[in-house]
Order: C-alpha cells, then structure tokens, then sequence
C-alpha cells in the first residue's frame, strides 16, 4: 500500500484524469463549428479535408462559450497533429482583432522546428489577415527587426524628436515563432519589442525546452506577462488565491485596444510535447491555470498508431555499436606524472608560466597528449580524449596547442576552442590567459550574453585611418584582420561572427578543440559543426594528389587546407591539415555521433576500460530517508561536515531557490549558503530616473551569477545550491564535497555532479539522498561506473530529532516568502511593462 502510495506522488492531481484523445473522431472541415469559412479554404488548399482526432479535441477546449478557459498541456505521439491543433485555434481567435500587434509566441528548441511551425502559420494566417514573424538564430537580427518592427514614416525636411519615433514603433506581426536565444535577444535590445499585449503563449517540445540551457527564457516571458490587476478580479486572491494565481496576467488596465471592446484576456498557455514531462518541480515553471491534461490512451509514451517496428539481431550486434579505433585506445591510467624541467620539447616560457601557476609537473592525461601532440609526429592524428572530471584535460589540450602556435611569425586565428556555456568558455579562457602570453599570443572570447560590438574591436583588427585622405571601403576590408591566436566560444555566438563579422575567418584555422563533446553533438548545438568544417574544408590534390585514388576514406579529411602554395607565418613550412581533439568525462560511442567531425585517423585516449570513470580519490556515500524528511537530513549532513565547502545539486531551478531559502531558515545552521542557478540571471533591479523609480529587467544577467561564485571560490560562501548548470566542467578549488539532493536520472549527470569535487589529484566525498523506492535503481546507475562501494553515511537519530521542533515554522516561513516573491515579481513586472514604453529611451541611454 505504502510503495503504491510513493508511486502516485510524483503525478500532479490535474494529470490523473487526462481527456482521452484517442476517443475523438476525426471531423470534417465543413461541420466543424465556429470555424471561419476563410480558414476552410486555407486548409482545403493544403490538401486537407478533415481534422486529426487531437486536433479536434483541442478546438473543442479552445473554440466556443469556454473558450481558453484553462491551459492546455497535450502529450500525444509525433505525427499526430500537434501543430495544427494549436495553431487553428489562435488563428480563429485572433481574426477578430482590428489593431496589428504581438498577440501570440510560439518557443521552439531549434531553429529547424521554427521553419516548419511557421509555415504551417503561414499556410493559414494570411487567410484572415494575419502576420508571422520568424526569430531564430543564425540569422541577421537586422533583418529581423526591420520584419517584426514598423517604424513611422520620416518625411524629409521636418524635425523629429527621437522620444516620439520611439513611442511610434509597432509590432508588424500578430504572432511570432521564435528560439529561445533570439527571443532574449531582441527582448533586451530590440527596441519597439514588447509582449505586453500577448494573449497566447505556446512552449512547443516543452520537455526539452525545460531543460538547464533553456530555462533562462521562460522566467522572462513570465515576468514581462504578470501584473497584479485587482479591479479585474478584486476578490480572487481572498477566496482561489491558488486557482486564480495565473488569472494575474492583464498587463494594463481599461479596454484592450484591437479588441472591439472586449476584455484583455489573461495570458494562455499550451504545451505539447510526444514525451510531455510528469515532473511537478518543472512543470511549476511554467505557472499554469487550472490546466487540462489531453493524452493519447492511459500510456504516457505512445508510438504513432500506424507504426511498424522490427528488430535486426546479429551475432556480432555488440561489436558493431563500437568503432574500430575505439576498441584498442591508449590508456591514461599508465602513464605517471612527469615534472615539467623534463618534460620534452616544452619551450621554457612556458615551464615558467605553468610554475606561476603552482604546477610542478603534469598529470597523466596531459602526458599522454603531449607525447601525441609534440615531436616528430606532432598531431599526426585526431585525439577523442575520455577522462574523469578533474583529471586536467582543459590544460592538456590547451599547452600542446599554445607550444606549436609559440613558433608562428604573423598573427591570424589558428585554433578555435568551442564548450557548450559562456561559464565554462570564461574558465578555459582564463587557464589559455594563464600561458599564451607568456610566447606572445593572445586569446580571444566569443560567449553570448554579452555585447558583440565589444568581441568585435577586440577580436578584429582595423587598419589606422589618417585624417584627411579618402579611402576606399573595399581596401579597408582587405585589411581587416585578426587580433587574436586563440578563440574560445560559445556556438551561438561563434556562427554569429561568421555570418556577420566583418573581417572574422577560419581560413588560417589549424587546431579546433570540441570541449563536452558529448553535449556540443546534441541536436540543439549541431548547426555549428558543419558550418565550421564546411569553412575549413577544401580540395588539394597538389599537397596529397594521389590520396584519392588509394586511400579516400584514411585521406578525407586531410583536405582541408584553405589555400596552396605557404603558409604565412609559420617560416615556410606547408600550411598543416585541420587538427580535431575532441574530449569529455563522459564521451559519446555512438558512431553516427563520432561521424560528425570527420575525424582523420583518431586515437582514443581513456581511464581504464570502464567508458565512465569516477574520480580516482572520491568516496560515495548515500543516505536513506523518507521524502519529507531529506531537508532534515540534508541539515543534520551539513552539521556533520563542519563548513567544509560543498555543492548541493538539486534537479531543476526552481528546486534550487526554494532549498536555498529553507537551508538559510535554519538558524543553528552557522554557514553561509547561496543559491548558483538560471534564476540569479533573471535578477530584477530599480533605478532613479527623473523624479520616478523605474523597474526593469537587468542587462546583466551573470552578475548575480558571477558574483556568488566568486564568494564561493574565495571562501565566503560554504554551501553552494545549484541545479545542473554547474555540472559539466565548473572547477572550484576547494570544494571536499558533493550532495546530491535530487537522485541524479542519469549515470552521465552522476559523473559530471561528483567530478565537482576529488579533481585534480585531491580528496572528495559524494552523498546521495534516496528515499527507499530509489536504492535499487541508485544501485544499477552505479554499476556503470563500476563503483560497487557505496556505504550508507551514518546520521546520529538524536540529530534528526533535534530538528523537528523547528521544521514546522521553517516550512511556514518558506511558504510565505515564495508567496512574497511571486506577489512582488509581479508588481514589478506591471510597473515594468507599464513604465517600459515611455522610458525605453532613457534606459539605452543610461
């Protein structure tokens, strides 16, 4: 009865009577109701003659008397419709509005999806006389704005004050499909852009749009679509404050404009997804009202109806899913340390750089790719590099890489670093900072959130321009050129540069370093990969003109220099083929993955046999506890460890905030502890401007971020609370251990939260809180990694016990300030939207 009872707890109450949607018939177009005869026409042009069962059962949730009602959460198999079932409706819904302005955003992952989303808008929107925008990445965001924004006539000879041309900037689209990134983008710079008229809000993919690297998005959408309304609703929040909590979203007072009198809706939301998530703790993101959950059958993972699927067994199944290259690596493990007065060929610029780093030696790993990268066979071949977190791999690509640019007479950019987030980009940066200058290089940073004009004047240099003489613009492109050896960027931001940066190439290109690879080969960062060796590929049969013909496939990709004949700057030696290293704690085996970089005759260097490795020094501990009670233990466990620096990992940002507002209720607890997570760059700020305090959303979105884990790494924060944002290459020095409040899903996230502490030779500890239902699969997650010692760690029962009196208040204080919060987000985000339009020229300016 008890492990029946634990099963349906993670299951919100709202998902336990879903509607059916496979009860639905399919309905022909001519008698469905409330349907625009426009629209009709539109759909029969795309050859359709009816509608798909969930698309019937979402226009019976949205169209009519009950109209959008309550949002919708749709949980039905790829191929079904989804898109249409959602578009259809707010088209109609928005074919009575008379003023054009952004009513609907759809969020997509990928830039991919969006093209497709808005060509299905496209198909009907124009029928009723509606616009769709497009903001993707990897596009001109001139151009887009110049779509998205109607800018008044300016008619020659008249004055204009530039406050007023402001004012009379307009949205020329009714709805917009857009990624995450872009939608930030031009929420923060786009000048005219605003969603204070929004009324429907789609997260397509939610499950994967919920994830860490997206996360940051969604809370600015909420904010700048909250507002406290009380004439609207002005007994709600004494009565329903739970139920009428999302019913808060009319961002201005009186009549909606555009409308015909109507009422301003609240804000609705509609999320799909094949694999909708059952995660409360994501599912509290996105602040629903009184949602209704449609799904397809009582399975929460459901296969399109009409699929057939088969199964190909062979005998040797188990071999093919490894490479061949990867089946004989070289392991790590045997190699020893080697201190660096004799260490071969290392230039002594450098030996004395690394010593001002404290360093003596090198670890094994950086040996082994030493003796791969430096000498007579000197990047002869590709290295894939699989080593623990902590091991030293950043400086073991990083050193070999800075010794053989040592050598290079003209400064061009030679080697490309690419990591997955601007945290890690600053703190590879930071080791390349440590040693490049010391032989005369320098190091470039590509990351997003940060202004691209300033990357540009570092990045690119310009020709002196003398007073007095006419140049030619062309001549003056010729010769831009580089001002940095060594880049390290984010991807977003890389393809940014090589689409519009003046002056930015990858033709001198010698070394790119694929840092997380296994992270950087998802879906959402792919784009990258082949544009980048698309620019660095070519055909020379003059360096290797009979490769083709004898060895194509051990050849191919030795092809890739950009020009013939000598390389400028390397004192006449043939310009070399593109050098690939590619490296993570947890590397990908999966060959269609791997056959992405076109790696040229790779060697895999590893720990052991085992693909994933724990820290050698690390020690793993559990502890088993009730649900309710894992704050008391988390606490009992914090005492225990008497101000040791630790990370706690939760398993999403909102987990994040509210354990760290708990943790600091407890007042016997005598350590500081501060929350490290997607909301710290969400930070609200207010400003004296003219008489007024203005509210808005702050530019910088890392400082708070940044600022916290400086006070970590210098020892005035003990405990750090985070979600998985730190989980893959963070390095804080000091830290002896690692909570994991939230069981880790997966033996991937396992290693990569453990690989924040035992690093780089030193001594940590891993603790992991369970509940009795997650011990056997805890179990089988570390059998993986081949770590079969994991104790239960001892918590005195007097300690729990001590807590108890306290724990009931804790938990009241808690509910109160997330309460506080909420009401204070959104009367900031209503004086926000309302003081943005009048100030948004006194904000660029200040």
């Amino acid at each position: 009865m008890d492990e029946q009872k634990l099963k349906s707890v993670p299951v919100l109450p709202w998902m336990r009577s879903p509607v059916d949607v496979s009860l639905f018939e399919e309905c022909p177009l001519d008698i469905l109701p409330c349907i625009d005869t426009r629209l009709i026409v539109a759909l029969k042009n795309m050859g359709m003659s009816s509608l798909f069962p969930v698309q019937v059962a979402v226009w019976q949730e949205t169209i009519g008397p009950g109209a959008f009602e309550r949002d919708l959460c749709i949980n039905s198999p790829t191929g079904s419709g989804k898109t249409l079932a959602y578009a259809l409706p707010i088209v109609q819904m928005l074919s009575t509005r008379a003023v054009k302005c952004l009513r609907a955003l759809v969020v997509l992952p990928t830039r991919d999806l969006a093209f497709q989303v808005k060509a299905v808008f496209d198909a009907i929107a124009p029928a009723v006389g509606l616009s769709v925008g497009l903001a993707v990445g990897q596009s001109s965001i001139a151009d887009e704005i110049s779509e998205l924004i109607k800018r008044p006539k300016i008619e020659a000879g008249i004055c204009y004050d530039p406050e007023d041309i402001m004012l009379e900037l307009e949205s020329s689209v009714d709805i917009l499909v857009a990624t995450p990134g872009r939608l930030i983008d031009h929420i923060n710079t786009t000048k005219g852009f605003t969603l204070e008229h929004l009324c429907y809000l789609v997260v397509d993919e939610t499950d994967r749009l919920l994830r860490e690297a997206y996360q940051s998005w969604l809370p600015t959408v909420l904010q700048l679509t909250r507002s406290t309304d009380e004439d609207v609703y002005p007994y709600a929040s004494h009565f329903l404050p739970s139920t009428f909590n999302s019913l808060r979203t009319i961002r201005r007072f009186g009549v909606e404009r555009g409308f015909k009198g109507k009422r301003f809706p609240r804000l609705v939301k509609m999320v799909l997804s094949a694999t909708l998530t059952q995660d409360p703790s994501k599912l509290a993101q996105l602040d629903l009202h009184h949602p209704l959950f449609l799904t397809t059958g009582k399975r929460r993972y459901q296969l399109p109806e009409k699929l057939e699927s088969y199964k190909l067994l062979r005998m040797d199944e188990q071999k093919l899913k490894v490479l061949p290259w990867m089946r004989s690596p070289v392991d790590v493990s045997l190699f020893e340390e080697c201190p660096l007065d004799i260490l071969p060929c290392i230039d002594t610029r450098l030996i004395v750089a690394l010593k001002n780093m404290g360093m003596s030696s090198l670890f094994p790993v950086q040996v082994a790719v030493w003796q791969e990268t430096i000498g007579p066979g000197a990047f002869e071949r590709d290295l894939c590099i699989n080593s623990p977190t902590g091991s030293g791999k950043t400086l073991a690509y990083a050193l070999p890489i800075v010794q053989m640019l040592s050598t290079r007479a003209v400064k061009c950019l030679r080697a490309l670093v690419v990591l997955p987030t601007r945290d890690l980009a600053f703190q590879v940066k930071a080791v390349f900072d440590a040693i490049a200058p010391a032989v005369g290089l320098s190091v470039g940073l590509a990351v997003g959130q940060s202004s691209i004009a300033d990357e540009i004047s570092e990045l690119i240099k310009r020709p002196k321009i003398e007073a007095g003489i006419c140049y030619d613009p062309e001549d003056i492109m010729l010769e831009l050129e580089s001002s940095v050896d060594i880049l390290v960027a984010t991807p977003g931001r890389l393809i940014d540069h090589i689409n519009t940066t003046k002056g930015f190439t990858l033709e001198h290109l010698c070394y790119l370093v694929v840092d997380e690879t296994d992270r950087l080969l998802r879906e959402a960062y792919q784009s990258w990969l082949p544009t980048v060796l698309q620019l660095t590929r070519s055909t020379d049969e003059d360096v290797y003109p009979y490769a083709s013909h004898f060895l194509p496939s051990t050849f191919n990709s030795l092809r890739t220099i950009r020009r013939f004949g000598v390389e400028r700057g390397f004192k006449g030696k043939r310009f070399p083929r593109l050098v690939k290293m590619v490296l993570s704690a947890t590397l990908t085996q999966d060959p269609s993955k791997l056959a992405q970089l076109d790696l040229h005759h790779p060697l895999f260097l590893t720990t052991g046999k085992r693909r994933y490795q724990l820290p050698e020094k690390l020690e793993s501990y559990k502890l088993i506890c009730e649900s309710r009670l894992k704050p008391l233990y988390l606490v009992a466990l914090l005492q225990n460890l008497g101000g040791e620096k630790c990370i706690v990992f939760t398993s999403s940002v909102e987990a994040t905030h509210r354990l760290c507002t708990l943790l600091n209720f407890f007042a016997d607890l005598q350590i500081k502890i501060k929350e490290f997570s997607g909301l710290q760059r969400q930070s609200i700020i207010s400003s004296q401007g003219k008489g007024e305090k203005v509210y808005m959303i702050a530019a910088n979105k890392d400082k708070n971020a940044g600022n916290t884990m400086k006070q970590f790494r210098e020892g005035e924060i003990q405990v750090l609370v985070s979600s998985d944002a730190m989980t893959r290459g963070m390095d804080v020095e000091g830290v002896r251990n690692v909570i994991n409040y939230d069981m880790p899903p997966y033996i991937k996230t396992f290693i990569h939260r453990a690989g924040r502490t035992a690093r780089a030779g030193h001594t940590g500890r891993c603790f992991t809180l369970l509940h009795q239902d997650e011990v056997r699969r805890f179990k089988k997650l570390l059998q993986k990694a081949d770590d079969k010692t994991c104790p239960v760690y001892p918590i005195p029962s007097n300690s729990i016990e001590s807590l108890h009196p306290i724990y009931a208040s804790v938990l009241e204080k808690l509910k109160e300030t997330v309460e506080l919060e909420t009401s204070r987000k959104r009367k900031i985000g209503f004086r926000s939207s309302k003081s943005r339009k009048g100030n948004e020229t006194n904000h660029s300016k200040e």
